[in-house]
């Protein structure tokens, strides 16, 4: 179970994320962003209650927001 996503920024966000396989565009999970913690020069964001998708698809069909 995925409990850390390492990214180059922090986020203020907090709740519910979908979790994009890098590069294509697939949501292949959800999970609760719960904290981000600095980690060298990197921000480990902390993810609770992390579950994969049944069916994954992609966010090229989602209609803009």
């Amino acid at each position: 179970t995925k409990t850390r996503e390492y990214r180059s920024r922090r986020t203020a966000r907090r709740g519910r994320i979908a979790l994009i396989r890098s590069q294509s565009g697939t949501v292949v999970g959800e999970a609760d962003l719960v904290d981000v913690e600095e980690d060298d020069d990197e921000y480990a964001w902390v993810l609770k209650n992390a579950a994969a998708m049944m069916f994954p698809f992609s966010t090229r069909i989602l209609p803009s927001l």
